[in-house]
């Protein structure tokens, strides 16, 4: 009987642990690919940023295009942690920072600098 308990346990624990890798890779996987996020409110009214985000060998790296001078320009500091995206960047002339958390498979909201609503959209091929 101890035998079974212990195949029957270790069963368990392996679906939970197989489960379980699934979603976190799944979650931390969203956020790779095109993005248009739209911030709302600011001085110069509505504004859309082009952001592009990869994920190569377990490494985040993101560009965003300033709206001002149409540059391509680098993401200092992106960090997934569970649904959410955490980045800082350079825009406009102020560093900033934006968090994301994902709303359903195309779509993300969040705050810039914790004063301004954003909303992502996932660009369709």
């Amino acid at each position: 009987i101890m035998n079974k308990l212990r195949i029957l346990a270790l069963g368990f624990f392996l679906v939970f642990a197989f489960n379980t890798a699934q979603a976190k890779s799944d979650s931390t996987t969203f956020y790779a690919g095109k993005w248009d996020v739209l911030i709302k409110g600011t001085p110069n009214g509505d504004v859309v940023l082009p952001v592009t985000i990869t994920l190569t060998d377990g490494v985040w790296a993101a560009t965003l295009t300033d709206p001002e001078s149409k540059e391509e320009k680098k993401v200092t500091s992106i960090e997934v942690v569970g649904n959410d995206l955490n980045t800082a960047f350079s825009v406009a002339g102020y560093d900033v920072t934006m968090t994301l958390t994902k709303k359903d498979d195309d779509h993300a909201n969040g705050k810039l600098m914790d004063m301004f609503d954003c909303e992502a959209t996932r660009k369709k091929p």
